[in-house]
């Protein structure tokens, strides 16, 4: 007959066959032994309940406007708290609505053979027992320490505690959950990722978020105090009754000095280098327009450039002047004498030979008649003028040198002739 064994503060004796057996239950469902064949996965693939809503009718015309509607009723908004952001809770599980990802207590738990943590009425952790989950993995400094998961730091993001004391990043356990809880027989096994604790709760705490903000905090007061003491001693270095004694430093020392007076110098007076560039183009372009015209004027033009000058001239075939528009060159009329009139004339000339010379007389006293009486002046533009014309343009002109009337540049003059 099996001994019975008297467990725990309750005065029941169990036998040595039911705590074996409740052992040996436990441990395989805590490294999770179980036969293919159980149902563990009803609760698993049991079908979502159907949230069902009551439907009204809505009848619109389309008269009506939404603005007033809309602005009939006052919105409202809530601020959002600090304290509100950083409340710490359970998460509860999409899939069968409880907090936890812990199953029911295991016989060994329930008559004692087997350590059960602080839970409630409903077999969750309670607020003591999270409290005391917390302070170990503070006093590991696990929140100090890089997400497991990802080895990143924790930052201002969403940080969970498992009820086996370990933290890592919501989105990283989450995923991990998605992609390892399953098992080849179909259970869902979630186990924590470190110590591969099955039955766990999890917790939303934000321990890794104000070790960032400390670490933040720190370094943006060291980063403030180094440029304060940086300010300091540059100040101290300038002042003159803290020279030092060594000949290198009192040299870097003085050269320090004659640049902050060089600098100083240097912003006290206003340079405005484009007035200044734009001054000397100025004074270049001035300078050539001199020494162009003073070239033009002092250069003596050759025969043959002359020669070139008046072919340009003919080529443009100007028949008056710029200045007085009038023609250069009179036009000579030549008589036209008809055949008739010509045999007549020979039989004139048969008969008395003195009216040819008569005749040749006039012809040459009618062509010098018709020459251009006004002289003309060739310019080396290849502009031509009445001299006249030009020397009352030159005696009016108020530029000290004299241009071209047409093309405003500077000119020699010559005789010129048709």
């Amino acid at each position: 007959m099996a001994s019975k064994r008297r467990v725990g503060n309750d005065n029941i004796n169990y036998s040595s066959a039911l705590m074996s057996s409740a052992i040996q239950d436990h441990r395989a469902r805590t490294l999770d032994l179980s036969m293919p064949g159980r149902s563990l996965t009803q609760n698993i693939n049991r079908p979502r309940p159907i949230k069902t809503h009551q439907i009204q009718s809505v009848i619109d015309t389309g008269l009506k406007k939404k603005t007033e509607t809309n602005s009939s009723v006052p919105t409202q908004t809530l601020p959002v708290t600090k304290s509100y952001e950083e409340r710490e809770y359970v998460l509860q599980d999409p899939q069968t609505l409880i907090s936890s990802h812990r199953q029911r207590g295991t016989l060994a738990e329930r008559i004692g053979l087997i350590h059960m943590t602080n839970n409630d009425a409903e077999n969750h952790l309670t607020e003591a027992a999270w409290n005391a989950i917390k302070q170990r993995s503070n006093d590991r400094q696990d929140s100090n320490c890089p997400c497991a998961i990802c080895q990143e730091d924790f930052g201002l993001g969403q940080q969970v505690l498992l009820s086996c004391s370990h933290v890592f990043h919501r989105a990283c356990l989450t995923t991990f959950e998605k992609f390892v809880s399953h098992n080849a027989n179909g259970s869902d096994h979630r186990t924590c990722p470190i110590c591969r604790r099955a039955q766990y709760e999890k917790r939303i705490i934000y321990e890794g978020a104000k070790i960032h903000r400390a670490k933040c905090a720190s370094r943006i007061q060291a980063a403030w105090r180094g440029y304060i003491v940086r300010q300091w001693y540059k100040n101290f270095r300038l002042d003159m009754s803290n020279i030092p004694n060594d000949t290198k430093l009192r040299r870097k020392f003085y050269q320090d000095k004659l640049s902050e007076i060089t600098d100083r110098i240097i912003a006290s007076c206003d340079f405005d280098l484009n007035d200044l560039f734009n001054e000397i183009d100025r004074n270049v372009e001035r300078a050539r327009a001199i020494r162009q015209a003073f070239d033009a004027r002092i250069r003596t033009i050759d025969d043959d450039e002359w020669q070139q000058i008046k072919e340009r001239a003919k080529q443009r075939h100007e028949l008056e002047c710029s200045i007085c528009k009038c023609l250069l060159q009179p036009i000579i009329i030549e008589t036209i004498i008809k055949k008739s009139m010509k045999t007549k004339k020979n039989k004139l000339e048969k008969l008395f030979p003195q009216l040819k010379s008569i005749e040749e007389k006039s012809i040459v006293k009618t062509q010098e008649e018709q020459q251009p009486k006004r002289p003309l002046v060739l310019l080396s533009c290849s502009h031509v003028f009445h001299a006249t014309c030009l020397q009352m343009f030159e005696e009016y002109c108020c530029d000290a040198t004299s241009n071209c009337p047409v093309c405003r540049t500077a000119y020699q003059k010559n005789t010129y002739s048709f």
